[in-house]
């Protein structure tokens, strides 16, 4: 008997009852993996049902299975997250352990969810049964609330920014929940609320991690990034092993933003020219295209240190796809031009967008307001089609203009 033929025979059930296959196909795939003489595994991955990593999983449960380890109703459960969500065996596994506990009388602690109890945002009803839905899906308690409409993403965020903060000792759960219940009701960021608590910014100073240049990047989205924030709190692992494990980015992206992120922490790089690096880097397809990159980016960024600064400043605020600034970077090396007068002639970027993030970037280096204060006014200003002054004042930041002089920058 081959190899492949053996192995079908031993998997095909799953993989069938499972539904990643048909009978029918796999007996195709058998017989184009014995003409071949390759394994079924490679055969599956070859014609793009299944990745070939995917089948070893399908063996290892199969062998569970035939010990008794598993009932062959949560080998099918396991099967279909591997298949169809990407995920390895153990986490596969540990997710359907998860599913079945009981909360029973006894709330399973979850400490963002009891911050977000203890800041107003959520009942305690909501809290257990956000909890209850988290265990039988798989996904993290914050998730399961924007997924629910409970929540709203930055709040999420502000939690967990929180909750880092309490981990650290920097502030207390009472303190952590007085600020995200401040920041909701005031509409303004979590830093700023625990300032005007009285809390010394030394405190509050957060470093720029990977997540973020990731994000920068848009080689993440914020959801899957404040998913995996969560997970990697949840499990007290590092957030780059999260994000690998999810299958949100690859080994060799994790590798290099980490390298990126020394030089930016070492100023080789802004964090503009990082993030540049990094979108460019998910493009690529081999090894030697990332390393051709890496030997010719330094001279080319530092001839556009100003516009990186603005393009990472719209970049935040999710005013420029990843297409258009792949096609804007393109056009600036055709014309030999800066990415920001590529954009704008090309009319890939607004004009009125451009001179909003360049009144934003104004007032954040000038200290009239903050960088996430400039974030949330420019995207503000962009959605609302208002002027970024307008903006400003909508949110009750304009006092900070006038009072270091730089109003006159937002009449010109």
């Amino acid at each position: 008997m081959s190899q492949a033929r053996d192995e079908a025979e031993r998997i095909g059930d799953l993989l069938v009852r499972s539904e990643l296959m048909s009978a029918d196909l796999l007996i195709d795939t058998l017989n184009i993996a014995e003409r071949m003489s390759i394994s079924l595994g490679r055969a599956m991955d070859m014609n793009g049902y299944m990745s070939e990593g995917s089948v070893v999983q399908a063996l290892r449960l199969q062998e569970m299975l035939e010990r008794g380890e598993l009932s062959m109703d949560n080998a099918v459960r396991a099967m279909e997250m591997i298949g169809r969500k990407g995920i390895d065996l153990d986490s596969a596994l540990r997710q359907l352990q998860m599913g079945t506990r009981k909360i029973g009388k006894q709330n399973v602690e979850n400490k963002v969810g009891e911050l977000m109890s203890a800041a107003g945002i959520i009942s305690p009803q909501q809290l257990n049964r956000g909890i209850y839905d988290g265990l039988n899906t798989g996904l993290p308690l914050g998730m399961v609330l924007v997924e629910k409409g409970i929540i709203l993403p930055q709040v999420l965020e502000w939690c967990l920014d929180a909750q880092g903060l309490i981990n650290s000792g920097a502030i207390s759960q009472e303190q952590a929940a007085h600020g995200v219940r401040t920041a909701r009701l005031q509409r303004t960021d979590l830093k700023t609320a625990l300032a005007n608590m009285g809390l010394p910014d030394n405190l509050l100073r957060r470093e720029f991690n990977i997540g973020e240049l990731l994000l920068t990047a848009n080689s993440v989205t914020e959801t899957q990034l404040l998913a995996a924030r969560e997970l990697a709190m949840a499990t007290n692992k590092p957030l780059e092993n999260v994000l690998l494990q999810c299958g949100v980015v690859s080994e060799a992206i994790i590798s290099a933003s980490q390298q990126l992120l020394q030089m930016v922490r070492e100023e080789i790089f802004t964090v503009g020219q990082a993030a540049l690096i990094v979108r460019r880097l998910c493009h690529c397809k081999t090894v030697e295209q990332m390393e051709e990159i890496f030997n010719d980016i330094q001279a080319e960024l530092e001839r556009r240190d100003e516009p990186l600064e603005l393009l990472e400043l719209i970049g935040s605020c999710r005013l420029l796809t990843p297409e258009q600034l792949a096609e804007g970077l393109m056009q600036a090396r055709k014309a030999k031009q800066s990415m920001l007068t590529a954009m704008t002639d090309g009319n890939i970027l607004d004009r009125q967008v451009l001179n909003a993030a360049k009144q934003c970037k104004h007032a954040i280096d000038e200290g009239a307001i903050t960088r996430p204060q400039g974030v949330i006014a420019l995207t503000y200003a962009h959605e609302e089609q208002v002027a970024f002054s307008d903006a400003l004042k909508h949110f009750g930041w304009q006092h900070s203009l006038s009072a270091l002089g730089v109003q006159q920058h937002f009449r010109s």
